[in-house]
Order: structure tokens, then C-alpha cells, then sequence
């Protein structure tokens, strides 16, 4: 992927006779990227602009040269590369690499470097300020500027951050839910910093467990992560719910502003689904696993989700555990200790009290069968305790007669 950078980044670089840097952003770049699928992101940075006007009055004629110097089919050094779509934003190819059965689109983004790469926290505010008082409009275009801080601030994330990531853009994917991309890359964040205490290790199930309780009330969420801008001082300018903003941009909802109530209601379905399913003792089985000698028991789901196929002994207190998703094989090490623990012959419990806060407790009601007896019961002991009164009655009577 990189040399497509390379190649695209010289040409441009000559063809339009400016000063730019190229940059790899989107899921390629923060190493969140699913396997199939995944598009690329080159951000092309134009050195010479001041300000994001100058850049937004350009931008038409930069995406028009862009496409004109590719419409010559010889000028690039791919086996073929097809104009998709533009707009004010980007101009998207479909292309294939010589020696590849597949293709990907390549989206081309002009940006201006908004920090240098040894900006402070003084530095990000003042950017944040300088947006403040500009129409939505202009803002929006500042989003592809930012590219730099999101890459540093997705790779300072530990790896269970990225597997939670990886598990939420597959279900995405498999069940079709109208979420972007980077919305479900937020939401992982946000679940790690939330439940977990931003913790290093932590058991990655139970994460999306949480994340699907959270996804389960789509249409009320609002979420904005303190990572790089104080939230009270910001709060004015968040939309309605749902929400869920950029952790380095605060004018930036990565929600899908368009989604209609159906496709809402689908999203909190396909979620509430997932959760109660995730968390039936039915859709898990016990696999067995040693390590130094000692027996560990892990509780793995059904074929939907990650299942161990391979295990084996591993250095450093770490178990290999060979997962197959949407037939990619992964191997991912997970701590001994963070493993759920599986219950013999006995429900799962391990998420029980989940039911009670995400709203589901409703559902569990007592028997028809239990309830009359209660009832039974209760008429008895009030029978006994009338005849009790009615004998008492009578024994005092008889006492004062004689």
C-alpha cells in the first residue's frame, strides 16, 4: 500500500506543481483496517495555504487536475485504475496492483497542515478557537487535517483496543448496520476509557458485550471523549443526540447525520440482538486449554464470533488463540487472566447484571404456576388464623360461664 502513496504523491507533487506531503490515513493508517474490504486514504497536505478558505476556493480546480492528469491511462503503474466519484471533498478511483486478485478504492483527500508535528495542547486550542466563529460548512473541511493526531492517537491504543475494533467493524459488516467506520472505531475507545479504565489488558468479549448494550440506545446516545479537548468547554456547540464525536475534533459527530428513524431503529435492534445472543449459555461451548502443566477452562461463543480452533503453550503467561472471522485467521494473545471463566453445568452468569441495566429485566417474569401458589398459601394461613380467633372466642366464653 505504501508504494501506491509513493507513486501517487510524486505524480501529483509534479503534475500540479505545488508544494505537498503525502499521508496514509483512514483505517490503513491507524492499523484498524479489516483484511477484505478496507479502502485507503491518501491525504495530500498543500504546504502553500494559510488558511482553510484559501484551500476550500482551490479545492474544485486541485480534485479537476487530479483527475485530468489520471485520465491518462499510461501516467500511472497499476494493472488498471478507474474514476469512481468526487466531490467538494475527495476524488475516489477503484484500483488493482499488478500481481493482485483484488481491488480497492483509493480516496484522495487535499488537506493543509493545520499543526506541525511538534504541536502543544496550546497549539490544538488555538486551532479549536480559530474554528469556533467559522460556518459548519468551513469546519467540515478541516476534518481531513486532523488525519495526523487521530493515526497518533488510534496507535497509542493497546491491542485489545484494536481486536475490540476489528470485532465491531465485522459486525458492521456481517449484519449489514449503517454505522461508519470510524463511528465503531470511536465507540471502542470509548467503551475502553468508560468500563475498563483505560487498562491495558482487559477481556475483549466482555467489551463488546458493553458495546452492544451502549449501541442498544442508539437513538439517546451522546459521547465526547476528553483526549484532547475539555468537554464543558466545547458542550455548546455539540448537535442533537445521537452524537458521538471526534476525539480530536469537537465540531465533528461521526455518526451518520442522515440516518432515517428505520435505519436507527435497525442499528438499536441489530444491537439488542447481539447482546441477549452473546450472552446465552446455548451459543457457548467449554474449550479446554493447558499452559505450564495447569488446566484453564475458556468460554468461547459460537461460530458468529471468535472461536478458538488452535491453542497451545506460549511464553510470557500468553495463550496463542487462533480466531476465524468472516474467514480471516487471526491469532491474538489473550492474558490467562483475563479469560471469562466458564461455569460447569451451571447458567452463565459472568454478564447477568447486564440484563438489569440495559432495560431487558422486563422480560423475566414469574409462572402463572408459582403465582397461584403464593396465593394458595396465603388463603390457608388466613383460614388457620380465623379458626385460631373463632376458637379462642370460644374458649373464653366458656371460661367466664363457668
Amino acid at each position: 500500500m505504501c508504494q501506491v502513496d509513493v507513486k501517487l504523491s510524486l505524480s501529483l507533487s509534479l503534475s500540479l506543481s505545488l508544494s505537498l506531503s503525502q499521508f496514509q490515513g483512514g483505517s490503513l493508517g491507524k492499523g484498524t483496517a479489516m483484511k477484505k474490504g478496507s479502502d485507503i486514504d491518501l491525504i495530500v497536505f498543500f504546504n502553500e495555504y494559510n488558511n482553510i478558505e484559501e484551500l476550500i476556493a482551490d479545492k474544485h480546480q486541485i480534485i479537476d487536475d487530479i483527475f485530468n492528469y489520471f485520465d491518462d491511462l499510461y501516467i500511472h503503474q497499476f494493472q488498471y485504475m478507474s474514476f469512481v466519484r468526487k466531490n467538494n471533498y475527495l476524488i475516489q478511483y477503484e484500483i488493482r496492483l499488478f500481481n493482485s486478485n483484488r481491488s480497492f478504492h483509493l480516496d484522495i483527500l487535499p488537506a493543509m497542515p493545520v499543526l506541525d508535528d511538534h504541536y502543544s495542547p496550546n497549539d490544538l486550542l488555538s486551532v479549536y478557537k480559530e474554528m469556533e466563529f467559522k460556518q459548519e460548512y468551513i469546519r467540515s473541511h478541516y476534518s481531513a487535517c486532523f488525519a495526523k493526531i487521530q493515526r497518533k492517537m488510534m496507535q497509542n491504543k493497546p491491542n485489545n483496543v484494536h481486536d475490540l475494533i476489528y470485532l465491531l467493524k465485522s459486525w458492521k459488516n456481517r449484519f449489514h448496520v449503517p454505522i461508519k467506520s470510524y463511528c465503531c472505531e470511536v465507540i471502542g475507545m470509548f467503551v475502553h476509557y468508560k468500563w475498563f479504565d483505560e487498562e491495558e489488558c482487559f477481556d475483549v468479549s466482555e467489551a463488546f458485550v458493553e458495546a452492544m448494550r451502549f449501541l442498544s440506545r442508539y437513538k439517546t446516545l451522546y459521547v465526547a471523549l476528553p483526549f484532547y479537548y475539555k468537554i464543558k468547554r466545547w458542550k455548546r456547540h455539540f448537535p442533537d443526540k445521537p452524537y458521538i464525536l471526534d476525539p480530536v475534533n469537537p465540531f465533528s459527530d461521526t455518526t451518520d447525520r442522515t440516518l432515517d428513524e428505520d435505519k436507527m431503529d435497525k442499528i438499536e435492534k441489530c444491537a439488542t440482538t447481539t447482546f441477549i445472543k452473546f450472552k446465552s449459555e446455548n451459543e457457548y461451548q467449554h474449550v479446554s486449554m493447558e499452559q505450564e502443566d495447569k488446566a484453564t477452562t475458556q468460554l468461547i461463543p459460537t461460530p458468529q464470533w471468535p472461536r478458538a480452533i488452535k491453542c497451545g503453550p506460549h511464553t510470557n503467561g500468553y495463550l496463542p488463540v487462533s480466531m476465524e472471522l468472516e474467514d480471516k485467521a487471526t491469532t491474538q494473545f489473550i492474558p490467562t487472566t483475563q479469560w471469562p471463566q466458564a461455569i460447569t453445568n451451571e447458567p452463565q452468569t459472568k454478564y447477568e447484571h447486564l440484563l438489569e441495566e440495559g432495560g431487558f429485566a422486563a422480560n423475566r417474569r414469574k409462572s402463572p404456576t408459582s403465582g397461584c401458589k403464593c396465593c394458595l398459601v396465603i388463603a390457608l394461613l388466613v383460614i388457620v388464623f380465623i379458626v385460631l380467633i373463632v376458637l379462642v372466642g370460644i374458649l373464653v366464653y366458656t371460661l367466664k360461664k363457668q
